[in-house]
C-alpha cells in the first residue's frame, strides 16, 4: 500500500526544512546562472534546463525558444498553468518589443503605463522645453521610465532635468540615425550589401544611398511588423502595501574591466625551447622578487608571455648594468607597472 503523503513527524518536516535552505534562491547550495551584468554583480536567477547553466535572460534565443517549447508542452499537459503561460508570453512579447526598437524606434508599443501622472508628465517635458508627441515609441517609453524613476518613485529634480536636456537629445539623435536604416530597408549592416550602404552614406548621404538601395539583392533584418501577435502586459505603478525599494538612488553601472593584454616582446622570438634546467633558473628568479613583480607576472596572460617576461627579469638581475637587458625589463615594467 502507498505511504500517504506529507511528513510523517515534525522531526522530519525540521530536517526538511532546514535542508531546503541550503538549496532555495539565495543559498548556498542554490544554483545560479552567474552571468556577468552591468553594475559587475552575478546573476543569481534560477537557471533553465534549456540554457546550460544560465537563466533564460543570458541563455541566448535559441534555447529560450527551446523553453518556450517546453512551457507550452507543460500548460498541454496541465504542469503550468494558463496563467503563468499567459505571464510568460507577456514578458516575451516585452522584450521583442525591446529588441525590435534598437533597430527600428518607431515601432508602435510601449512598456510603461503612468496612469493619472500622463499629464504631469507632459507638463514636465514641455516645462523643460522638449515636446512629447514629436517622440519616437521607443525614445518616450524610454523617457516615460525616467519621469517614473526620477519624480514618482522619488524627487531626483537634477537627475531629471539631465535626463531631459542632456540625455533626451542622445536618444533622439541615435533614433534618428536608426531610421535612416529602416528607410533604406534594414539592410544587415554585416553583410556585403550593408558595408557598401554605410560607404554610400558616408559619401553622399540618404539620397546616394537611398539609390543604392533600390538595386540591394540581400533580404532585409527580420523584425515584427504590425501589431504584436501576443498581448504586452504595460507596467503600471501599484500601491506600495509598505516601505517601498524604489525610492533608493539608481545603482551606478560599472564600466567592464579592461582585460590585460602584455605587450609585444622586443627582438626576435625564440626558437628553441626552454630546456628544464633553464626553466627552473627562471622560477628561482621569480621567487626571488618582491610580491609587485609577482603580481605583475600573475597578471599576464598567455605562457610564451609569461616566459618572455621573466627571462628580461632574469635578463637584468644577471647583467643590471646591460643596456640591452635594462630596455628589455623596461619594456615590461613600463607596460604591466600601471595597470
Amino acid at each position: 500500500m502507498q505511504c500517504p503523503p506529507g511528513f510523517k513527524s515534525d522531526a522530519q518536516r525540521e530536517n526538511f526544512i532546514s535542508a531546503a535552505k541550503l538549496h532555495r534562491r539565495g543559498g548556498v547550495l542554490s544554483p545560479v546562472c552567474g552571468a556577468r551584468t552591468r553594475t559587475g554583480t552575478i546573476c543569481t536567477q534560477v537557471p533553465i534546463s534549456e540554457g546550460k547553466g544560465r537563466c533564460q535572460r543570458h541563455c541566448g534565443p535559441g534555447a529560450a525558444r527551446a523553453h518556450r517549447e517546453t512551457q507550452l508542452r507543460q500548460m498541454q499537459t496541465g504542469k503550468t498553468s494558463p496563467e503563468e503561460f499567459a505571464r510568460a508570453e507577456a514578458r516575451r512579447a516585452r522584450n521583442r518589443l525591446t529588441n525590435g526598437w534598437k533597430k527600428n524606434p518607431s515601432l508602435p508599443g510601449r512598456t510603461i503605463d503612468l496612469g493619472a501622472s500622463e499629464g504631469p508628465f507632459v507638463d514636465a517635458v514641455r516645462a523643460l522645453g522638449a515636446d512629447v508627441d514629436a517622440l519616437l515609441p521607443a525614445v518616450r517609453d524610454w523617457l516615460a521610465w525616467r519621469f517614473q524613476r526620477t519624480q514618482l518613485d522619488r524627487t531626483a529634480d537634477e537627475t531629471w532635468t539631465r535626463a531631459v536636456r542632456v540625455d533626451l537629445p542622445k536618444r533622439i539623435a541615435d533614433a534618428d540615425a536608426s531610421m535612416v536604416w529602416v528607410r533604406l530597408g534594414n539592410l544587415d549592416k554585416r553583410t556585403k550589401e550593408g558595408r557598401a550602404m554605410k560607404a554610400a552614406l558616408r559619401a553622399g548621404g540618404e539620397p546616394l544611398a537611398a539609390r543604392l538601395a533600390t538595386t540591394a539583392s540581400r533580404p532585409a533584418l527580420g523584425e515584427a511588423r504590425g501589431p504584436l501577435a501576443t498581448p504586452l502586459k504595460v507596467w503600471a505603478a501599484q500601491p506600495p502595501e509598505g516601505p517601498s525599494r524604489r525610492i533608493l538612488p539608481d545603482r551606478n553601472k560599472i564600466p567592464n574591466p579592461a582585460r590585460m593584454s602584455a605587450p609585444k616582446p622586443l627582438g626576435r622570438p625564440r626558437r628553441r625551447p626552454d630546456t628544464p634546467d633553464e626553466l627552473a633558473a627562471l622560477m628561482a628568479v621569480y621567487w626571488a622578487a618582491d610580491s609587485a613583480v609577482q603580481g605583475m607576472f600573475q597578471a599576464i596572460e598567455g605562457e610564451a608571455d609569461r616566459l618572455a617576461f621573466l627571462r628580461a627579469l632574469k635578463g637584468v638581475a644577471d647583467a643590471p648594468d646591460d643596456p640591452n637587458a635594462q630596455r628589455r625589463w623596461g619594456h615590461w615594467y613600463r607596460a604591466l607597472a600601471r595597470a
